[in-house]
């Protein structure tokens, strides 16, 4: 005996044919689907990446003073390496570059140091601190004269960089 054949609840749940279509609209479909599957994997990925990337992105001033503490407390390299960080998220940041300069002169010489503090000036010729570093180097070991001038430059642009440097 067969069982009594109920009729759908709802005509979406019963078999239909579809119309019969050219394989350049399959094709074109396939593509679309993909394409859809491709877009929300991506945007998955980036979901997932996104907390971590917050969490580890600083800015480029944030970089300099990580600098600037790893500096004063004795380690170089590192201190070195975030300020490069810096310089690297923003390439006009003057202040990283006198910073660059500190740390060049005490780890790689004085030739690199005055051309970090030189492309300092280049980006803020208002920057004291670049003005007295390169017056600093100058009185030790060039010219006193030379001295003299980048430290009435330092002078000029801001009156308490000075008492910093001898």
């Amino acid at each position: 005996m067969n069982p009594p054949s109920a009729a759908p609840v709802c005509l979406a749940l019963q078999p239909q044919s579809l119309p019969p279509t050219g394989a350049h609209e399959r094709r074109a479909f396939r593509r679309f689907l993909l394409m859809i599957i491709r877009l929300f994997l991506c945007a998955g990925l980036l979901l997932a990446a996104l907390p971590t990337a917050l969490r580890a992105q600083r800015t480029a001033p944030e970089w300099l003073a990580e600098g600037r503490r790893l500096e004063a407390a004795g380690q170089l390299p590192q201190a070195k390496a975030a300020v490069l960080t810096a310089i690297r998220l923003d390439s006009t940041l003057a202040p990283a570059y006198v910073r660059l300069a500190r740390l060049s002169a005490v780890t790689v010489g004085l030739d690199s140091a005055l051309s970090w503090a030189t492309r300092a000036l280049r980006f803020d010729s208002t920057l004291a601190e670049a003005y007295a570093f390169r017056g600093a180097i100058a009185g030790q070991f060039y010219s006193k004269i030379q001295a003299l001038r980048e430290y009435t430059a330092a002078i000029y642009y801001d009156s308490t960089v000075a008492r910093f440097y001898p």
